[in-house]
């Protein structure tokens, strides 16, 4: 079978299997069997029409749980996902991430025909507020949607949280066309969001922030990555609306001085469930961070400090006695943090990454 495209199939809990695309694909036996599909990396609208012949059509048309992972498939087109859409109306969850010749068209062909879908990752897709209007409309059990770096809408996304409640991840990163508008709205309209996801948003501000954690919450995830206006007060709100908060991503937020030791300290005291925190570039923090750390969060794996400038052995000691569960620590341009204790705690099994300058 040289030079034949091969991809792999995973029926119910047996191990994948590879199949050639001229040969389709046949489910066995059982309507509820759950496939996913992961195709070749180098397939094309091509190798998808003829993957999907008669046969295999007959197949997805009768599971009712299909999954298909198609990130960063740069070949594929909207005809490709119609053809994929028309063909497995059992479809619960696709992975369109990277896909970077998807439209509104291809999303709208999905949700027309696919009304089960749970997940869907449209990230890096060519898509704008229309697809959002398609999904709220025909997919009301959607639970995770990933929209990052798309050209979305406020209203766009009030509508999605109006017509799909059941969503509990939603990935908003790098739409910075967004707005207080929307925390507002999922302040009014609450779900059960567990993850949530704004990373790099300029325009939202620390009281639309403030608004949205006054809510009782369910968030298990908070990304803020880069968001300039988190402050004290906005840490403090969070830490009442959401005690069960495991993984938090403070990286780069520290501009013009609105965050302090004082705001962090609270938010570790209240946040005893944190299994992941990452405080890089957070320059003004120092050891009374990592002492808090060690006292209140002893389910901590995941710590970055890297740009922590200030930071020591002593915290560093501190950290590791007082989190047994920890795994893992990134540490750059932090010099008061020596060798000679990163290989001392390396060899205790704990990893600490401390990259060094190439000069």
């Amino acid at each position: 079978m040289a030079g034949v495209v091969r991809s792999d199939i995973k029926i119910g809990d047996q191990n994948a299997i590879q199949f050639p695309h001229e040969e389709g694909l046949y489910i066995p036996s059982g309507k509820d069997i759950p496939l996913e599909l992961s195709l070749n990396r180098s397939i094309d609208d091509t190798n998808v029409f003829s993957l999907l012949n008669d046969e295999t059509k007959r197949s997805l048309g009768r599971a009712a749980q299909v999954s298909i992972n198609l990130e960063s498939y740069s070949k594929i087109t909207d005809a490709a996902i119609h053809f994929i859409a028309v063909a497995t109306p059992g479809l619960k969850k696709i992975n369109l991430k990277s896909c970077v010749n998807i439209t509104d068209k291809a999303v709208e062909t999905i949700s027309h025909n696919c009304p089960n879908l749970e997940e869907i990752d449209l990230s890096w897709c060519d898509i704008s507020e229309n697809s959002l209007y398609h999904l709220g409309e025909h997919c009301k059990n959607l639970t995770r949607i990933g929209v990052r770096s798309c050209y979305i809408t406020d209203r766009s996304v009030v509508y999605l949280l109006e017509q799909c409640p059941k969503i509990k991840t939603l990935s908003l990163a790098w739409c910075k066309s967004l707005t207080d508008v929307t925390l507002r709205a999922m302040a009014e309209y609450p779900n059960f969001l567990e993850t949530f996801d704004i990373r790099g948003n300029e325009r939202i501000t620390a009281p639309g922030l403030i608004t949205l954690f006054t809510q009782k919450n369910t968030f298990k995830t908070v990304h803020l990555k880069r968001c300039i206006n988190v402050t004290d007060a906005v840490l403090q709100k969070l830490t009442l609306s959401a005690p069960t908060l495991t993984k938090l991503n403070l990286r780069g937020c520290d501009h013009g001085h609105k965050l302090t030791v004082m705001g962090l300290k609270h938010l570790i005291e209240h946040c005893n469930s944190l299994e992941s925190l990452d405080l890089a570039w957070h320059g003004y923090i120092t050891d009374e961070i990592l002492f808090s750390l060690s006292k209140h969060c002893p389910k901590l794996k995941n710590l970055d400090i890297s740009g922590c400038h200030l930071l020591t052995d002593m915290g560093i000691k501190s950290l590791f006695s007082g989190c047994p569960q920890l795994k893992k620590v990134i540490v750059f341009n932090s010099p008061e943090i020596t060798n000679n204790m990163v290989h001392h705690v390396n060899k205790d099994q704990l990893i600490i990454k401390k990259y060094e300058k190439i000069s």
